[in-house]
């Protein structure tokens, strides 16, 4: 559940907050935030009282991810988002919170294959629609609240290991590139998904024993040199190979995931990322963007 967070949920919020105009003094730009800054308080809760965790009250925080969800999803059908609108603001934190309990709910039991490839999904029909993306995330959010999602096996543990800001904050870093290059063209989602594919394919028995004759530091190397390496046209195949790399890193990861400090470097390297990409005409950032063929165009 901590992937679904932070690929549905968190990437999608800095990707499509972005491209938008954001007030940072508006009540709506404070409760698009809010399930971020209270991300400690909910994992503190989980420490300290696990008891809640284990009560009705993660069957309805599913029950309310869906129900935002499902709520967003018409209102940006019908019309555009508008950032300052404090009711979809509202909407999209109740989303945030609620998934959050329940990811804090089904800490390290839910995972591995089959929820990457449930995230590559609705990655991908995201290019259509991006509310089908949160959708994706609140209908996860709902079958774990209510126990309809099968319990990961027990992972057999890496001999490796990586710590968590230099992987998910490089991850942070790469992996949206394609979004600022593509913008509102598809083949972002596209690229997203690959990368969630690669992911899956990387906790296949025969590819995680390939991924473990390699060292973390050639991995992270390797993560490293695809943001430089970046072809806009072959977005697929690079963002497939980035995942590859990403699961393989991923699997080294602690646990249980610690899931305020891994979205900290994770959003941080979102953050850095925009960054950067946003001014990549400025002569001295230049030299550390590709210009690959779009990223002038990320002037957001």
């Amino acid at each position: 559940m901590t992937a679904l967070w932070l690929l549905l949920y968190v990437a999608w919020l800095v990707r499509n907050l972005a491209m938008l105009t954001v007030d940072g003094r508006s009540w709506a730009t404070f409760l698009m935030v809010l399930p971020l800054l209270l991300l400690p308080v909910s994992a503190w809760l989980r420490d300290k009282r696990p008891g809640l965790f284990h009560s009705v009250l993660t069957p309805v925080a599913g029950i309310l991810a869906l129900a935002s969800a499902l709520v967003l999803g018409r209102l940006w059908m019908l019309d555009y988002w508008d950032t300052r609108q404090v009711a979809a603001s509202a909407l999209l934190a109740l989303l945030g919170l609620s998934l959050q309990w329940v990811m804090m709910a089904w800490r390290g039991k839910i995972g591995g294959l089959r929820l990457w490839l449930w995230i590559a999904f609705w990655e991908y029909v995201g290019g259509w629609h991006p509310a089908l993306t949160l959708l994706g995330a609140g209908l996860g959010a709902f079958l774990a609240g209510l126990q309809w999602l099968p319990a990961q096996a027990p992972a057999q543990r890496s001999r490796h290991t990586v710590g968590v800001w230099p992987m998910m904050l490089l991850l942070g870093l790469v992996l949206p590139k394609p979004a600022w290059d593509h913008l509102l063209e598809p083949a972002w989602a596209q690229a997203f998904s690959a990368f969630a594919f690669g992911v899956a394919l990387a906790s296949i028995r025969r590819m995680r024993g390939l991924g473990e004759r390699l060292s973390t530091n050639s991995l992270l190397g390797a993560m490293a040199l695809l943001f430089v390496i970046y072809f806009p046209l072959h977005t697929g195949w690079w963002a497939l190979a980035l995942g590859l790399i990403g699961g393989w890193l991923w699997q080294r990861l602690p646990r249980p995931l610690p899931a305020p400090k891994l979205t900290a470097a994770f959003l941080l390297g979102l953050l850095l990322s925009f960054l950067l990409h946003a001014n990549s005409g400025r002569p001295v950032v230049k030299h550390f963007v590709w210009p690959g063929g779009g990223s002038e165009r990320a002037g957001l």
